[in-house]
């Protein structure tokens, strides 16, 4: 799999979550671990840093969702208690179950939409807090090829595959994380740059000549 179809494949899951979890975590649950996710935040990056990743993404979810019309018309699509009580009387017990499923759905869904713009944001601030990390690793990778070059060592392209590969893999867990059902600290994404940056280097080490010509 090239990393185009890396990329499709990771965009595709990371597009049907964003409307499959809402069918399996409930509002009222999805409200809680946003709760919870917003002192994490704030415990990890700091007060400051902190308060701003979140009125940041409370800016992006007003002027996208909000602002759009979109929050407005999931509110109007819920059925109101009397809707319920209709359903329930002239229809069946199970048509008013469906009724509060839908209800339950939308209100999942609405907070799923800004979850992912928080844990986005999240992530966008952790990226540029690790950009000296990254540099760093590029800088390492391509020195150390450039040295293994002039020393005449040997460039495996299997090596070359399997480290850009597994890197390509890797990188994809910050999208699982926009997404994911349940909390997860922020304090993962220095990990998972670590996690990153070892297949990348290895992967830059074996890069074929042809490829930086």
């Amino acid at each position: 799999m090239n990393s185009r179809a890396h990329l499709g494949f990771w965009l595709v899951v990371f597009l049907c979550a964003i409307f499959v979890v809402p069918y399996f975590v409930r509002g009222q649950e999805m409200r809680v671990r946003l709760e919870n996710e917003v002192s994490a935040i704030q415990h990890v990056l700091g007060r400051r840093i902190g308060a701003g990743v979140v009125d940041n993404a409370n800016v992006v979810y007003e002027s996208t969702v909000v602002a759009s019309g979109l929050r407005t018309a999931m509110d109007d699509l819920k059925h109101s208690q009397r809707d319920r009580e209709l359903a329930e009387r002239v229809g069946t017990r199970i048509l008013a179950e469906a009724a509060m499923g839908v209800d339950s759905y939308l209100q999942a869904l609405s907070m799923q939409l800004y979850a992912v713009i928080l844990r986005s944001t999240v992530v966008l601030a952790w990226l540029m807090m690790l950009a000296p990390f990254a540099a760093a690793v590029l800088i390492d990778g391509f020195a150390t090829r450039a040295k293994k070059f002039e020393n005449m060592g040997f460039q495996n392209p299997t090596a070359f595959a399997m480290g850009f590969h597994l890197a390509v893999l890797v990188s994809a867990v910050p999208l699982i994380y926009v997404v994911a059902p349940f909390s997860i600290s922020p304090l993962f994404m220095p990990y998972w740059a670590v996690a990153c940056a070892l297949p990348l280097s290895f992967a830059i080490q074996h890069m074929q000549p042809v490829l930086t010509r």
